[in-house]
């Protein structure tokens, strides 16, 4: 709330930074009284989240977000159940592989009959187990996160081993990168990710819909869907480019900016903006550049068991890639001219306030150079014994500073 806009009185924001600090040594008697009170109501709360007596102790020293960082299981004595955490998860997405760190499809199917195995934030038994059943190592986070070409792309026999960095959204909402990896072979594919994957929900919607199918249409339906998802976020960000474009060379919105302060947090919003725009643009990039390489890869290496209509979906993928491709630069090109302009018209924004400060210093100085002239108070000067002289005066302090705004408005300064 403090740093939430920069327009806010300084008296408000001095008002919550007091508040808060107010709060805050209220709270920390409380988290120390309970550290050492079992009956206090901190002290059942801690003892509720079943902290030992070391973990009480430091507890002051975290003022009082301990029970934040809690990852264990904690029972609900209420209740008599027991929740286990898990790593996040969306679980408004529906998507039925986020529930469980492996499942197998089609649903139900035992893992060493399934055509499709999902792994999601997989711990080392359940890639241990993968790796088992598909005969091949099924990579680590580590392994999975290299980026020499040599490292994302192997085939070891009749196994390809395919990774790539998808851009998923952390906890704060930011886009962060985060590898995804493939194993394909003529009987299973395995997946494992580390972030929600849209592509998933219309791979499984054909599987119910067409019931078994093989590792490679399973495969080739996952990099369709990536693909289309790719497009639909170079849709979306074309849309918000071209309503920066709009905002920014309206010259009915340009000409009404009459109040600067107003103007240069405009100015310094729609940099904020373009700026999460290429960060953005610069992960869809990568899942572009990384799929461009996976699907001949695949096509290349595959091409005594993929099939005939998977060949042919996948070098359809490689034109709708390379199209993908050529629209992102034309975004990125976009996006720099953009960053440009806005730029330009900061730089036009302070031109045109030193074109004020220079205007009102040369008016100035004849005034002031008259003013101190008669100022110096000596009996010879003349002027002091005329009837009119103070009129005289002022008349050519006025003369002085009309005449030169006068020729600045000529030459069209102002």
């Amino acid at each position: 709330m403090l740093q939430g806009s920069a327009a806010r009185p300084v008296t408000l924001r001095l008002f919550l930074f007091w508040m808060a600090y107010q709060g805050f040594f209220l709270a920390l008697p409380q988290v120390v009284v309970g550290a050492f009170n079992s009956a206090h109501d901190v002290g059942m709360a801690m003892e509720y989240l079943l902290l030992s007596a070391g973990e009480k102790q430091t507890a002051p020293h975290s003022t009082g977000t301990f029970c934040l960082t809690r990852v264990r299981a904690v029972p609900d004595r209420r209740e008599g159940v027991t929740y286990l955490h898990r790593p996040a998860h969306d679980p408004a997405a529906g998507f039925e592989g986020d529930a469980r760190m492996m499942t197998t499809y089609p649903a139900g199917s035992p893992a060493d009959g399934a055509v499709w195995i999902d792994l999601f934030e997989p711990g080392e038994d359940e890639r241990s187990k993968a790796s088992a059943i598909c005969g091949v190592e099924v990579p680590s986070r580590g392994a999975l996160e290299e980026i020499e070409a040599s490292s994302r792309l192997r085939a070891m026999g009749d196994a390809l081993i395919l990774s790539m960095p998808i851009a998923s959204k952390s906890a704060s909402g930011d886009a962060i990168p985060t590898p995804l990896g493939f194993v394909l072979t003529p009987k299973l594919l395995v997946t494992v990710r580390y972030a929600e994957l849209h592509a998933i929900k219309p791979a499984l919607g054909h599987l119910q819909a067409n019931g078994r199918s093989s590792s490679v249409e399973m495969f080739a339906l996952l990099v369709e869907a990536m693909v289309d998802y790719s497009a639909d976020l170079l849709e979306q960000l074309s849309a918000k480019l071209n309503g920066i474009s709009l905002r920014v060379f309206r010259r009915s919105a340009q000409e009404s900016r009459r109040n600067v302060a107003r103007s240069n947090r405009a100015l310094k919003e729609t940099l904020l903006e373009i700026g999460e725009t290429g960060h953005r643009l610069s992960y869809i990039r990568d899942s572009i550049l990384g799929l461009q390489r996976i699907a001949p890869f695949a096509a290349e290496n595959a091409k005594g068991w993929l099939g005939e209509p998977v060949q042919a979906r996948l070098k359809i993928v490689g034109q709708d890639l390379q199209s993908l491709a050529d629209f992102e630069v034309h975004l990125t090109d976009k996006m720099q001219f953009l960053l440009d302009a806005v730029l330009g018209f900061i730089n036009t924004e302070q031109n045109d306030i030193f074109k004020v400060l220079t205007i009102v210093s040369v008016v100035g100085i004849p005034p002031t150079l008259i003013a101190s002239m008669y100022g110096m108070n000596f009996d010879t000067i003349q002027e002091y014994h005329w009837r009119y002289g103070y009129e005289w005066g002022l008349s050519l302090i006025v003369l002085s500073a009309v005449l030169p705004t006068a020729w600045f408005k000529w030459r069209g300064w102002w």
